[in-house]
């Protein structure tokens, strides 16, 4: 064998998985943050109900505002999918001449949808 040779190429090559970040973008800077251990189960117990890790919890609830949960974002917009198809099926039926029961139990859901999502 050639001592030269080699699998993997300093140069750039592909390496495969995950694309690294814009260098702006990265996460380098850590700042650090002292509880005492009630506080640091409340924190673990309010970023696992968000759906999220404590960094991203404490990301979040320092620049974002209010942490909002990645499965609640899920759903929500589960909701408005279902709420498009809704209204989809009313225009369609509208055209159609099929207006009464059908779109009475279509405005029904509707409503259920709507009010889930307050």
């Amino acid at each position: 064998m050639s001592s030269g040779s080699s699998s993997r190429s300093s140069s750039g090559g592909s390496q495969g998985g995950r694309p690294r970040k814009d260098p702006e973008e990265r996460r380098t800077i850590s700042h650090g943050l002292y509880l005492n251990q009630k506080e640091k189960r409340e924190l673990e117990k309010r970023a696992e109900a968000a759906g999220l890790s404590v960094n991203s919890y404490l990301r979040r609830s320092a620049l974002g505002g209010e942490p909002i949960s990645e499965t609640a974002e899920r759903k929500t917009l589960t909701e408005l999918r279902s709420i498009g198809t809704t209204l989809e099926q009313l225009a369609h039926q509208t055209t159609s001449g099929k207006v009464e029961a059908q779109t009475q139990y279509a405005l029904a859901d509707l409503r259920k949808a709507i009010n889930r999502l307050r």
